[in-house]
C-alpha cells in the first residue's frame, strides 16, 4: 500500500492541526514498519516538513489537494500527482464523504479513499427527498469515501443521518493527545507567566480566538464571580485570531481587564495547564471531540465544559468534570463556584479525570485504531489502475484507462 496523508493547510499551522499531525506521525510509523509505503503531501513545504514529522520514515511531496477543489487546472495537477506517486489510498481531512471529483481520483490509480471527518457543528437537516438523494449518492460505485472516521460518536451519528453515509462504512476513531507530555508537570509555570501570588487561583482556558469558542461567556462569568464577592482568582486566556480585539474590549467593559489575562497564542498550553486550578471550555457550538477538555483532563485539572457536540462523550458530569449549558454565564459561574470553593472535590475530580484520560485518550490507544482503519483489508487486494498498466505494458499492451476530459463538466 502507498498512502497519500494530502494535508489541507501548509506545514506550519498550529492549533489542532499539530495534534493531526502528531496522531498520523504514529500512525504512519507503524505503517511503514509492516512495509507500507507513506508520503505527506502539503500545499506548501517552503519551512519544510513541519516539526511534528521531521524524523519519520515518510516521503515529503508538494501536493497542493486545496487547489483540486478550486480549479480545473488544479484537478488535473493533482490527479497527475497521484499517478507519479502511485498512490493506491487516499488520507483525506474534513472532506466530503462523496465527490464528483473521487472517480477522476480512481482513474489516477487510487483504490481506497478515507475521510477522516474532525469538522465541528451541527448540520442542517433537509427533507425527506433530499435525505434519500444523499444515501443514494453514497452506493455510486466509486464516487463516495470508502472509510468515513468519526472523531466521536456525536460526528459518527451526523455522518449517518445527515450526510447519508452507510452505517458500516462509518467508523468512530476518538482523538489522542501524546500524554508524555503531562508526566512532568511544573505547576509554577502558568503562576510566573502571570505574575501573580501563591494565594491566588488560576482559571485557564485556550483556543482560537473566534465567537463560537465562547470565551466571552467565561469574561461575563469573571465578572458575576467578582460581583459575587468572589476574590483572590485570575484568569488566564491563551489564544489568538481575529476576535481578540473584541474579547479584550469585552474584559475592560465587563470591569475585569486587571484580572483576565490574555496570554496571546502558545505553543506549550499543555505546560501551562498543571498550574490552573479549573480548566474551562465554554464553547457555544457544537464541538466534534474537545481537545482542550482532553488536555485539561490529562493534566490532571479539574474542568468545566459546555455540553455540546462530543463533549458530553468525554466528561462524566460531576465525576470528571462539570458540564454547563453553552452561552450561560450564570451557570459557568455556579460550576466554578463551587469547584474553587471545595478544593476536596476538585482534586477528587482531576484524579479521576488523569485516569481517565489516560485509559482512553493515549496517542497509542488512537494510532492503534487507526492503523486498524486504515490498514489494507486482510483479503486479497485487486491490482490498481497503474499495476495493470505495468502489467499491460510488460505484455506489450496499452491498458490505460481513459479519462475523457472533453465530458467533464467542471464546477
Amino acid at each position: 500500500m502507498h498512502l497519500l496523508f494530502a494535508a489541507n493547510f501548509a506545514a506550519d499551522t498550529g492549533y489542532a492541526w499539530r495534534t493531526i499531525q502528531a496522531v498520523f506521525r504514529r500512525t504512519g510509523e507503524r505503517l511503514v514498519r509492516d512495509g507500507h509505503r507513506v508520503t505527506v503531501g502539503y500545499p506548501s513545504l517552503a519551512q519544510g516538513p513541519p516539526a511534528a514529522l521531521r524524523g519519520a520514515p515518510f516521503s515529503f511531496a508538494r501536493v497542493d489537494y486545496p487547489a483540486a477543489l478550486e480549479s480545473a487546472g488544479g484537478l488535473a495537477a493533482f490527479a497527475r500527482e497521484l499517478r507519479r506517486l502511485r498512490v493506491d489510498t487516499l488520507y483525506l481531512t474534513d472532506r466530503p464523504t462523496w465527490s464528483w471529483r473521487y472517480p477522476l481520483y480512481r482513474a489516477a490509480g487510487v483504490r481506497r479513499i478515507i475521510v477522516h471527518d474532525r469538522t465541528s457543528g451541527e448540520r442542517t437537516r433537509r427533507g425527506p427527498a433530499v435525505s434519500a438523494a444523499k444515501r443514494a449518492l453514497h452506493h455510486v460505485p466509486g464516487l463516495s469515501a470508502d472509510v468515513c472516521i468519526a472523531v466521536s460518536e456525536f460526528v459518527r451519528r451526523r455522518l449517518v443521518e445527515v450526510n447519508g453515509v452507510p452505517p458500516e462504512r462509518a467508523v468512530r476513531v476518538y482523538n489522542g493527545i501524546d500524554l508524555a507530555r503531562f508526566s512532568s508537570p511544573d505547576r509554577t509555570l502558568l503562576r510566573t507567566a502571570l505574575g501573580v501570588a501563591e494565594s491566588v487561583r488560576i482559571v485557564f482556558s485556550s483556543g482560537r480566538a473566534q465567537p463560537y469558542k465562547g470565551v466571552q461567556t467565561l469574561i461575563d462569568a469573571a465578572a458575576l464571580l467578582r460581583g459575587q464577592g468572589v476574590a483572590g482568582v485570575a484568569f488566564a486566556y491563551a489564544g489568538d485570531g481575529e476576535y481578540l480585539p473584541a474579547l479584550r474590549a469585552r474584559a475592560r467593559a465587563a470591569g475585569v481587564a486587571d484580572i483576565f489575562h490574555f496570554l496571546g497564542e502558545r505553543a506549550d498550553v499543555h505546560r501551562l495547564l498543571p498550574g490552573a486550578d479549573v480548566a474551562v471550555v465554554p464553547s457555544l457550538w457544537a464541538e466534534a471531540f474537545g481537545l482542550a477538555v482532553v488536555e485539561a483532563m490529562a493534566a490532571g485539572v479539574p474542568v468545566v465544559a459546555t455540553r455540546t457536540g462530543g463533549i458530553p462523550e468525554l466528561v462524566e458530569d460531576g465525576r470528571t468534570g462539570t458540564l454547563v449549558p453553552p452561552g450561560d454565564p450564570r451557570a459557568l459561574a455556579g460550576a466554578l463556584a463551587a469547584l474553587l470553593a471545595g478544593p476536596a472535590l476538585a482534586r477528587e475530580m482531576a484524579v479521576r479525570a488523569a485516569a481517565a484520560a489516560r485509559r482512553r485518550f493515549s496517542l497509542e490507544r488512537c494510532a492503534s485504531e487507526l492503523y486498524g482503519v486504515i490498514s489494507p483489508p486482510r483479503e486479497a487486494a485487486r491490482p490498481s489502475s497503474l499495476e495493470m498498466e505495468d502489467r499491460s505494458r510488460e505484455m506489450g499492451l496499452d491498458g490505460r484507462p481513459e479519462m475523457a476530459s472533453a465530458n467533464v463538466v467542471w464546477d
